[in-house]
Order: structure tokens, then sequence, then C-alpha cells
């Protein structure tokens, strides 16, 4: 017998896999600029170059969305937690005091993000209760920053597990439980090692 369950009980089994966290901006025919806060966002092939992302029909830039040629998403960098709390919320203007960079067909790209990838909308699919969005990339950048990571209901460090060595592992762990911490508490933390000059502070996040 298949256990019935609740949309929150499959968000938070969704959560366990962490995705990267974008804002997907493009413009309506006025020019005037629409954004979101997408983690749905997804590679689909690499030849022809296209990509994914998608959104709840419900939401209020749904329909500039629908009729847009062009979108860009901007992959954001790991100190970039406010501007997607900001384009995650209602607003009349979620663009104030966001520093942006006009992009392919006047399309605002995050400035600092890690990464930019500028798409020419080919196909629109219904997706459920959302609407899945195909894009062909024309035009990408990636910066040197780490990027920002959501997952289990909450924003994550980025920290890459590739050292043979058992205690470089340790430090990559510690390094992501700090961040963690940092962002719970809204406390500063850091990772400090003991070296061959004594303790050495090797990470901190905060203020």
């Amino acid at each position: 017998m298949i256990k019935p369950f609740t949309g929150t009980e499959l968000r938070r089994v969704l959560g366990a896999f962490a995705t990267g966290v974008t804002v997907v901006t493009t413009i309506d025919r006025d020019g005037r600029p629409s954004g979101l806060t997408v983690n749905s966002f997804s590679s689909v092939s690499l030849d022809p170059p296209l990509v994914l992302w998608s959104q709840s029909r419900t939401a209020p830039s749904h329909s500039v969305f629908q009729q847009a040629d062009r979108f860009a998403v901007s992959i954001l960098a790991a100190d970039q937690i406010h501007v997607s709390e900001r384009f995650s919320r209602k607003s009349t203007d979620k663009f104030e005091g966001v520093r942006t960079i006009a992009g392919l067909g006047g399309i605002p790209l995050i400035d600092g993000a890690a990464a930019h990838v500028e798409c020419r909308s080919v196909v629109r699919y219904p997706g459920g209760d959302h609407t899945i969005f195909i894009g062909e990339v024309e035009r990408i950048h990636r910066s040197t920053r780490q990027p920002l990571l959501f997952g289990i209901g909450r924003y994550l460090h980025a920290d890459a597990f590739d050292s043979p060595h058992p205690h470089m592992n340790a430090i990559a762990m510690a390094r992501q439980s700090a961040a963690r911490l940092s962002l719970e508490l809204g406390e500063s933390t850091g990772v400090g090692v003991w070296g061959n000059q004594g303790p050495t502070i090797i990470g901190w996040w905060g203020e």
C-alpha cells in the first residue's frame, strides 16, 4: 500500500537535494524589469546548449515571463543571501538597492554573482501548478566567486570534499558547520587549525 503524503512532507524530502540559488530576470514589453529567486534551475543539454527553470503559475511575474523572448539567470555568490531574500518576496521594486549590469536585450544581471547565463526562451511546458521554461544559452560568464547553496531548508556554504587526506575533509566539514552556525545564530564564527606556527584562523563568517 502506498502511503499518502502532504505537500509539506514532499517539500521536506526534496529539500535533501541541495541546489544552487539563482535570480532569474527579464523585462516586459515596456522595458520594466522582473525577477525572482529560483532554485529549480538546471542544465538540459550541451548541444544545443539548453537550460530550464520553473515558476509557479500564481507568481505575480508569471505573465511577464510567459511573454518574454529572453531571460537571464544569475547564479548567486555565497555572500548574496540578501539578494536571494529580496527576490523571493513580493515587492513593488525588487531591484531597488540591488546592483545590476545590463545583459543581452537590456535584461538586468545581478552584479557580483558567481555566474551569468543569458538565454533566448525557446519553449514553455505546463508542469502541474508550475510552468517549465526552457531557454537556449547565448552568452555565459563565470567569476571566481563561490556559489551560494540551499538545502535542508537553509542556506549552505560550498566546500569541496576532494582531498584524499581525512584531515582536509574534516576541515571542509568544520567550515560548512561554522558557516551554518553564523547564519543560524546571527553571530560571527571562525575555524582554526593548529599549524607549525601555532593556531591559525583559516575561515571566518559574519561581521
